[in-house]
């Protein structure tokens, strides 16, 4: 059996929580360049803050079904099959518009 975690628990990520990754600079050449939706970028955004369903709904508006249906669209957009490897795109798509991001050879674990 894998590693299970409670469904509250934040996945461990390198990233200090409530922390944004990107510039914000940045973060719209990734917006531009993968053509999301402005509810599709905020959707994003609210994921690498490393947030929760409710959290999200709640900080756009909007009920977490509504919420889910975004989601599964920017999954499909960014042909990401979970919410790990949409954040992983996302950062990836950052470092090729972006030279001076650090690659994960530079960082000190």
């Amino acid at each position: 059996m894998g590693i299970r975690r409670r469904p509250s628990e934040p996945l461990g990520l390198i990233i200090p929580p409530d922390t944004f990754p990107l510039e914000p600079e940045t973060w719209q050449r990734v917006v531009a360049a993968l053509r999301l939706s402005p509810q599709q970028a905020r959707i994003a955004e609210q994921l690498l803050y490393g947030r929760q369903d409710k959290e999200i709904a709640a900080a756009l508006g909007i009920r977490p079904p509504t919420l889910r249906t975004h989601l599964h669209r920017l999954l499909v957009r960014v042909e990401a099959a979970d919410r790990t490897q949409l954040a992983v795109r996302l950062v990836g798509a950052a470092r090729l518009l972006d030279n001076s991001l650090p690659t994960a050879a530079h960082q000190e674990l």
